[in-house]
């Protein structure tokens, strides 16, 4: 699954179609790559890395849609994370004279708390 991003943009506003086509082309040579238009007219390009990302640009630039200028945004990485009601753990770490062990339970703050810290 895609796990980074960018946004891609000809810098000539005329080569857009040309750039569009490209990316289509590309998207259907790379099963791994997602391509994608978003709501604000954004084109994005979605990879599995950066070693990826930067080959499927490479890709763009030689193959797909040649003599377009593009302007290419910063890679962003999506921060996902995911709640479980609650979780508990437990752990022994060995110490120069004994055994010690730790003992974990995780919960959900109250919305109050959370709000709180924001």
């Amino acid at each position: 699954a895609p796990i980074v991003q960018v946004a891609v943009e000809p810098t000539d506003i005329s080569s857009l179609p040309t750039l569009e086509a490209g990316l289509r082309r590309l998207d259907d040579s790379d099963p791994a790559l997602e391509t994608a238009t978003l709501p604000t007219g954004e084109l994005v390009l979605r990879a599995c890395g950066e070693v990826h990302l930067e080959r499927c640009l490479h890709d763009l630039r030689t193959t797909f849609a040649p003599g377009v200028e593009l302007a290419i945004s910063p890679p962003i990485v999506p921060f996902r994370e995911g709640l479980a009601p609650e979780a508990d753990g437990s752990a022994t770490a060995a110490t120069a004279g004994r055994h010690a062990s730790l003992a974990v339970r995780a919960a959900r703050l109250p919305d109050s708390a959370a709000a709180a810290l924001r």
